[in-house]
């Protein structure tokens, strides 16, 4: 999450422990990004129908 008076935030999920928590190291938030990104990115590859 972004917001022009504050410095990034992220969210994170754990299905495996039932947990949640928040994520306010710039850097970490990075690292999650990224991840996030690489992720929606495999996953519109895999949407698109074989020639």
């Amino acid at each position: 999450m972004t917001s022009p008076d504050a410095p990034p935030l992220g969210y994170l999920e754990s299905q495996s422990q039932y947990s949640e928590d928040t994520v306010d190291d710039p850097a970490l938030v990075t690292r999650c990004r990224k991840a996030y990104d690489l992720l929606r990115a495999a996953a519109r590859l895999r949407r698109r129908p074989s020639p």
